[in-house]
C-alpha cells in the first residue's frame, strides 16, 4: 500500500507474520532516505512468507534506517513453530479421554485455529467464552471469515450479562452449550480457557482432565506466582498440566517451560539479525530489546548500530 500524510510524506505498508492477525511493518520516505519499523513480526508461524516478503521489498527500498524489534535477542535459541505446537497438542489431546482446556492468548486467532483442527480430528469441539466470540464476530465482519464455524459458544451462568453477551446469545444461540452438557460428556470437548476462568470450573463436574498452557512463559515474580495458584487450582481439579512444569530452584518453586507447546509472537535472535543483513539498511536501530548489544555484530557487516536513548532526538 502507498499513502501520504498531509500530502507531503510517503509511506509504505507491509503485511507481517505474528502471533496476532494484522501486523504491518511501514517505511515512510524522508529527506534523509527510507526509514522502515518492522514492528512485532516473526517467521515461523503459518504466515512466515509474509516476513520474508517484506524483508525483500524493504530491501529494494536501500533504507537509511530499520527500526527492528529484538524481544527475543537475548533468549536461548530453541527450535520453534505453530506445526510443531499442533503436532504436540494433537498429541496431548489424543491422549486424553477426559475434559481438555486449553489456555493461550485471547488474540491469538492462528492458535485457535490450531485447536479447532485438533478438536475436529479428535472428535471434540472447541469452547470459547462470548468475549471471545465477539472479537471472532467482530473479525467476521471486518473480512468475511466466519472463524465461529464448527466452535461452541460457553453458557455462562451470570446475574447480569454485558450488551455484546446478549447480542452474541442471541445471534448465535444455536452454538451455546451450558455446563450441563460439558458435564455430561466431557471428552467431547476442548475449553479454551485460561488460568483466569478456572473459576467457571466449579460450575463443571468433570473428573479431571488435561490442561494445556500454550502461551508464554513467566517473566515476572507476579507471573511466577500465579503459575504457583495456577498449579493449585489444577490440583484441585485433578487436571494434568501439559506445556509447563513446577520446580523447585533456590528453595522456591517456579514454572518451568516444556518446549513445544507454544510459539513466540516475536522473530527469534538469530533471525533478526539474519532480518536486517538481508535487508541492509544503512543502519539500525533495535527497539523492545534488553538486550541491543546482541546487534553491535552488525557493524562487522557495514551496518551503523544506533542503540537508543531515553529523551534524545535522533537525525539522520
Amino acid at each position: 500500500n502507498i499513502g501520504r500524510l498531509e500530502d507531503s510524506i510517503e509511506v509504505l505498508s507491509f503485511p507481517v507474520d505474528h502471533s496476532v492477525y494484522g501486523a504491518v511493518a511501514y517505511a515512510v520516505n524522508s529527506d534523509a532516505g527510507w526509514v522502515v519499523y518492522s514492528g512485532d513480526l516473526r517467521a515461523h508461524g503459518c504466515q512466515g512468507q509474509e516476513t520474508r516478503r517484506f524483508a525483500q521489498k524493504a530491501k529494494d527500498l536501500a533504507p537509511r534506517l530499520l527500526i527492528v524489534e529484538g524481544t527475543r535477542a537475548s533468549r536461548a535459541e530453541c527450535d520453534e513453530s505453530e506445526e510443531l505446537v499442533e503436532e504436540n497438542c494433537l498429541r496431548a489431546v489424543s491422549e486424553e479421554r477426559r475434559l481438555v482446556i486449553a489456555d493461550f492468548g485471547p488474540r491469538n486467532v492462528e492458535r485457535l485455529e490450531i485447536f479447532r483442527r485438533i478438536a475436529s480430528s479428535t472428535g471434540r469441539e472447541v469452547v470459547v467464552l462470548p468475549k471471545d466470540a465477539h472479537l471472532l464476530d467482530a473479525m467476521r465482519q471486518a473480512d468475511g471469515v466466519d472463524r465461529l464455524d464448527g466452535i461452541r459458544i460457553y453458557d455462562e451462568l451470570r446475574t447480569r450479562e454485558e450488551r455484546y453477551q446478549e447480542e452474541i446469545k442471541e445471534r448465535y444461540a444455536s452454538l451455546m452449550v451450558g455446563t450441563d452438557e460439558i458435564s455430561g460428556a466431557p471428552g467431547s470437548f476442548i475449553l479454551s480457557f485460561s488460568f483466569w476462568d478456572l473459576g467457571r470450573m466449579l460450575d463443571i463436574r468433570s473428573p479431571g482432565g488435561t490442561y494445556i498452557y500454550s502461551s508464554s512463559e513467566a517473566f515476572s515474580e507476579e507471573q511466577q506466582i500465579d503459575f504457583r495458584r495456577l498449579s493449585n487450582w489444577l490440583h484441585r481439579l485433578n487436571m494434568r498440566p501439559v506445556g509447563y512444569r513446577m520446580a523447585t530452584v533456590a528453595g522456591r518453586e517456579v514454572p518451568i517451560k516444556v518446549p513445544g507447546y507454544h510459539a513466540s509472537g516475536h522473530i527469534s535472535g538469530r533471525e533478526v539479525l539474519d532480518l536486517v543483513r538481508d535487508i541492509r539498511p544503512r543502519a539500525v536501530m533495535p527497539v523492545h530489546t534488553e538486550a541491543p548489544e546482541s546487534f553491535s555484530c552488525l557493524a562487522d557487516d557495514g551496518i551503523e548500530v544506533i542503540v537508543p536513548e531515553e529523551g534524545r532526538t535522533y537525525r539522520l
